[in-house]
């Protein structure tokens, strides 16, 4: 069963640490221009969020097999290793956040920077709410999406169409595996007994 959760953007903070990193400047750093360019983010942003429950097991060093089918990767494998379940998940903060980045590089490239970055640390902030509403606040296995080591970005279509992501949150699929809007996120949770 594929269940879908729309947020509004005040159930949502970006990370300082997500924001600095983004951004490429010192934890805490403040400047004008981004505090206004947040501020216009959060006016146009629609987080959301998808995702499904699946069995899963590790079948060898390299393989786990999970309800829809089999997905070959040694680091996705290590990861789930304790796992008896996982949680497919498709994330985004929408598609007129595409519009406002493309609005903000068309004024200067500094604000389309930033409007990038705010956006990228926004689609984090909805998986990092969506990971605690699944899994809790408890030690658990890293979230791993397609692209995160050795599990290729072609495993991409499965998961969008397992969770009939379009559906559900409006996200596709370019031939090159990038969706859109393309503030979007999907990823493996595994659980741990």
């Amino acid at each position: 069963m594929i269940k879908t959760v729309n947020l509004s953007p005040q159930d949502i903070t970006l990370s300082d640490l997500e924001v600095a990193a983004r951004l490429k400047t010192k934890l805490g750093y403040t400047d004008n221009a981004v505090e206004e360019c947040k501020a216009e983010l959060f006016k146009v942003i629609t987080p959301k969020f998808c995702y499904s429950q699946t069995e899963v097991s590790v079948i060898n060093e390299d393989t786990c097999r999970f309800d829809f089918g089999e997905l070959v990767s040694r680091n996705l494998a290590e990861n789930l290793k304790n796992c008896k379940k996982a949680y497919l998940l498709a994330a985004t903060v929408g598609v007129s956040t595409d519009r406002f980045i493309a609005r903000c590089l068309s004024l200067s490239p500094a604000k389309g920077f930033i409007a990038d970055a705010l956006s990228s640390a926004a689609v984090e902030a909805v998986c990092d709410y969506a990971d605690s509403f699944l899994r809790g606040e408890n030690k658990k296995p890293m979230r791993f999406s397609a692209g995160y080591g050795d599990l290729d970005l072609k495993n991409q279509p499965i998961i969008l169409e397992r969770l009939s992501a379009y559906k559900n949150v409006g996200i596709t699929l370019t031939k090159g595996f990038l969706m859109v809007p393309q503030k979007s996120v999907t990823a493996i949770l595994g659980v741990q007994d």
